[in-house]
């Protein structure tokens, strides 16, 4: 080390400076892999998530001119257009079925090895869909939900690619990472609408 502090302080003042810059640029580099890559990586596999469950629910933004135009069309689903959502990626969850779902998106945060797990239940609202050719309108509930538990980057990805498999009808509204400085860990904030109806 002595060896070392002799030789840089021989050197000419431009020499130091040189070496100085390069040491920043080093640490800069370092924190840059360690920090902020993955956290620019996770959102990353946000936005492609987020753009994915908008284009599966993308006829439920149409949703208020589509009443204006058809007015009181509005209906229940029936068996055929449950059938038709479940074969576009979209099975339809019904109301007595809401707790176990809320429990699976919590056993799945477990399986993928997310903890502090969360989940706040906003009041549900009526919501409306519309399908087919004519755009026929139907009747639906909306319960919103804020999920967050804390995970690496690797179980955060991880739990988002579970959830969009699931092939329900959901629509994330927002997902954010907040990355813990020095520990890699982030805290992952999931905020999405489940869509549901009431027993045929």
């Amino acid at each position: 080390m002595n060896e070392l502090r002799e030789k840089y302080f021989s050197l000419t003042q431009p020499q130091r400076a040189m070496i100085t810059v390069a040491a920043v640029i080093v640490i800069a580099l370092i924190e840059y892999f360690y920090l902020l890559s993955p956290q620019l990586k996770a959102n990353e596999v946000a936005k492609a998530d987020l753009k994915r469950a908008n284009e599966t629910s993308a006829t439920m933004n149409s949703q208020l001119i589509k009443l204006k135009q058809l007015g009181n069309s509005e209906s229940n689903l029936d068996a055929e257009q449950i059938q038709a959502l479940k074969l576009n990626g979209n099975e339809v969850i019904f109301s007595s079925q809401m707790t176990e779902f809320l429990n699976m998106l919590r056993e799945l945060n477990e399986q993928v090895g997310g903890t502090h797990y969360s989940l706040q239940e906003k009041p549900s609202e009526s919501a409306h869909l519309s399908l087919g050719q004519r755009g026929d309108v139907y009747d639906l509930m909306r319960l919103p939900v804020i999920i967050t538990f804390n995970a690496d980057y690797a179980t955060a990805s991880n739990f988002l690619f579970q959830l969009r498999s699931m092939r329900r009808m959901l629509r994330i509204e927002d997902t954010k990472f907040i990355s813990e400085i020095y520990t890699g860990n982030l805290t992952v904030l999931v905020k999405m609408d489940i869509y549901f109806v009431e027993e045929p």
